[in-house]
């Protein structure tokens, strides 16, 4: 088959060879011709302005058709989510913490995030399938709606849950660097350190790992979380039915003192427990005789068991007894914690957390403090400070949580 480009060629060739001829054979037409190309541009005919005004209409449609083409089509918009009872609309990468009680954040896709108190988490990303969540201490419960392409994924440490819809709880602490999720509905893929490829946790199930002992275990939940069982609600309202003597006699019960040491209750998780025990020892004794590692043990057990007064105590004991130690260093960083979180004292919050910094800038706690730090200068209004150590931490952390905030006070 011949090629239509060499078709057309040949006709062109053929046309001006004939042309030639019809020019050579009369001089005269040669004469007119050329006279015709010599001659100057005729004048153009002068518009009006009704033709100039639709010549120039008909060339702004033309470019606006073709804007309109060439403009790739917007896809759907990323969730949208607030802080249930907030004023204000929070940014993402923004901290949100729960102080005396439980916060929620609602979803525009019909998701939520109830952060339990003493919990701070942040919304680092929202697309149209769903968001990317951290949760920097605490647990949250998180109910993901279902739905043809959902994509959430929570944060915690460096555990990582993938989510399409279900309905679970997370918790991390990350002093005692323990990681726990537990299904009430439908299934997560968890992975993180200790978990090799991953491990599936499905309704019904717990998963809890204990970083720094190595610890995995894979239980079956209780009826709190078994799927099907009353809601909180429910049992709440089955309580408010049920027989009231019987609740006043168990209230009035006094609580047994358990036989182990606190620093044995402390160890297995048990900080409530480990509390009653020290009350019964004598708080006041054990702060007094305590070594500086002894100190750091009931200091973290006390605010783990969200007895934040008698943390805060014992951590600045910590602080004016064994000033130059490594717990004196780590009980700067959580007295910066407790102030920032629940005392709302910004200023004294930053201070600490720069103390931490100076004491330990390559600590386990370094880049928590610096991202922490931005924010106590952030929430204390101090700008320029803010700034400075936003800066500071692109410089070493340019990945880290916080880099999105701090991105956005440097002006980067």
């Amino acid at each position: 088959m011949e090629d239509p480009m060499n078709a057309l060629e040949t006709v062109g060739c053929r046309l001006a060879e004939a042309q030639d001829q019809v020019l050579e054979a009369d001089p005269r037409q040669l004469a007119r011709v050329r006279a015709r190309l010599l001659a100057p541009p005729p004048r153009p005919v002068p518009l009006g302005w009704g033709p100039r005004v639709a010549l120039i209409l008909v060339g702004a449609g033309a470019v606006a058709a073709l804007v309109v083409a060439l403009r790739p089509a917007a896809g759907p918009d990323p969730v949208g989510f607030r802080v249930v009872g907030g004023a204000a609309p929070v940014e993402v990468s923004r901290a949100i913490a729960a102080t005396e009680a439980p916060v929620a954040l609602d979803f525009s896709d019909g998701s939520q995030v109830t952060l339990r108190p003493g919990a701070r988490a942040r919304v680092l990303a929202t697309t149209a399938a769903g968001a990317r969540l951290a949760l920097d201490s605490g647990a949250i419960d998180v109910y993901v709606r279902p739905g043809e392409g959902t994509a959430w994924a929570v944060e915690a440490g460096g555990f990582a849950v993938q989510v399409t819809g279900t309905r679970f709880d997370v918790g991390w602490d990350p002093a005692a660097e323990r990681f726990d999720v537990g299904l009430s509905e439908g299934s997560v893929a968890v992975t993180g350190p200790l978990l090799g490829a991953g491990r599936r946790v499905a309704a019904g199930e717990r998963l809890a790992v204990d970083v720094r002992r190595g610890d995995v275990r894979f239980d079956t939940v209780g009826l709190e979380m078994a799927e099907g069982a009353p809601s909180r609600r429910q049992r709440r309202a089955r309580r408010g039915r049920g027989a009231p003597d019987a609740a006043k006699q168990i209230e009035a019960a006094p609580a047994e003192i358990p036989d182990a040491s606190w620093q044995e209750l402390a160890a297995d998780g048990r900080y409530g427990d480990a509390m009653a025990v020290v009350d019964h020892r004598g708080f006041a004794g054990l702060v007094a005789e305590g070594g500086a590692a002894e100190l750091l043990t009931l200091a973290d057990t006390a605010r783990l068991a969200r007895d934040w007064r008698r943390a805060r105590v014992v951590y600045l004991e910590l602080r004016e007894r064994f000033a130059k130690t490594s717990q004196a260093a780590r009980a700067a960083f959580f007295l910066g914690r407790i102030d920032f979180d629940r005392r709302s004292a910004y200023h004294e919050a930053a201070a600490w957390f720069e103390r931490y910094l100076e004491a330990a800038p390559r600590g386990a706690f370094a880049k928590q403090a610096l991202g922490r730090l931005i924010e106590a200068w952030s929430e204390a209004g101090e700008g320029a400070r803010a700034k400075a150590a936003a800066e500071r931490y692109l410089s070493r952390y340019p990945g880290g949580p916080h880099a999105d905030f701090a991105k956005r006070l440097a002006g980067g």
